[in-house]
């Protein structure tokens, strides 16, 4: 799945924001006259050595995060604006509103998906027909393509309102049997993607004081289930990753929410497309094993009530209900897990000595507003 960043569209000119902050986006130069539909607001030029005593630019962000509409549960089978896919691979399109845009200096301009990725947006443009969906391509290993979709996003639609973290690949096989390159290269887009589209989304919802992170983890960083070792690893980096981060964020008014899918195995890429370890000399010698692995998926479909409609859409339905309330009133985490993993009973109990912990560090200010 991909990472996606979106703006629900205003049928009006949305409000200015009474931010005192600049909207400067990334670490490159920010161009005023192709801004990120910000005010450009000249501040006096800093008495210094320097030669050139010109005022600078100071950017002030012009469109105030807003929550989106909420939409029914899934039963009721309607599709949201931008369904997060079934795939769950790193170079994927990213559903937003708007289209088109500059890029910052020296990086490529996000497109219209191409290549391989052009049949999958496609369909996502006909399932969200009558909504106003955009799609972009953003690739999570690279830093300048993450830079570049979420300058589009908010150069045609004026803000960012949610980032969600969606991009997953699956391993599976014996841990022993993983090359250090293999665990490397799942961890840069398990993990690392995550940070790339934070540090490209960031400054934007920094500087709005507004917004939120959705990270879709996994059950499986709680459950561990076997043969799955580097994937379990990764998802619990990812998870350990969104809540430090909520730390930092949470102090600036970006909201953060962990969403727990359990397994899917029908509905997705996930199981089709999961890797195998490099190393085929020691997965030879776990032969003994071969059996346990071969009904993994089988032993996994196992887990369902018969009765159970274990669609993945659900997950997309629970993400549409977590943004929809009103900033200070989304939950922490979210579990959508169809295998009763009791997932639930660990998060809870964590949770709570988590906070108490930080309490007592005298940092309670920095948790979210529901634990305040």
């Amino acid at each position: 799945m991909q990472a996606q960043v979106g703006r629900q569209a205003d049928l009006d000119e949305p409000p200015a924001c009474e931010g005192r902050h600049g909207c400067l986006l990334g670490a490159a130069a920010h161009d005023p006259q192709a801004d990120c539909r910000c005010r450009p607001e000249p501040t006096p030029a800093r008495s210094s050595p320097a030669t050139d005593r010109r005022p600078r630019q100071r950017l002030r962000c012009r469109t105030p995060a807003r929550p989106w509409p909420g939409r029914p549960h899934r039963r009721t089978r309607q599709r949201p604006a931008a369904r997060p896919g079934a795939a769950r691979d790193p170079d994927e399109s990213t559903g937003s509103q708007g289209t088109g845009g500059p890029s910052w200096p020296g990086e490529p301009r996000a497109s219209d998906p191409e290549g391989r990725n052009a049949a999958r947006a496609e369909s996502l443009r006909a399932e969200a027909s009558g909504y106003d969906l955009h799609v972009l391509e953003l690739d999570v290993q690279s830093q300048e393509s993450a830079n570049a979709a979420v300058r589009v996003v908010i150069n045609e639609t004026g803000g960012l309102d949610a980032v969600v973290h969606n991009a997953a690949h699956l391993l599976i096989g014996y841990t022993e049997a993983f090359t250090a390159e293999d665990i490397a290269h799942l961890f840069d887009v398990n993990v690392i993607g995550a940070h790339r589209v934070n540090r490209a989304a960031l400054p934007h919802l920094r500087e709005c004081r507004a917004g939120t992170l959705v990270y879709v983890g996994s059950t499986a960083s709680v459950i561990v289930p076997p043969f799955l070792g580097p994937y379990v690893a990764s998802r619990s980096a990812f998870d350990a990753l969104a809540q430090v981060i909520s730390y930092e964020a949470n102090h600036f008014g970006i909201e953060t929410v962990i969403v727990m899918p359990g397994p899917f195995t029908q509905g997705t890429e996930h199981f089709p497309n999961s890797g195998r370890a490099s190393d085929d000399a020691v997965t030879a010698q776990y032969a003994e094993l071969d059996s346990y692995v071969a009904r993994n998926e089988e032993a996994t479909n196992g887990l369902f009530d018969p009765n159970t409609d274990a669609d993945p859409t659900a997950v997309a339905d629970e993400i549409a209900r977590i943004l929809a309330p009103p900033a200070g009133a989304k939950p922490a985490r979210s579990v959508v897990d169809f295998s009763h993993g009791g997932v639930e009973k660990v998060n809870d109990l964590a949770l709570a000595a988590q906070r108490d912990y930080v309490r007592r560090m005298g940092f309670g200010d920095l948790l979210g507003s529901d634990a305040r």
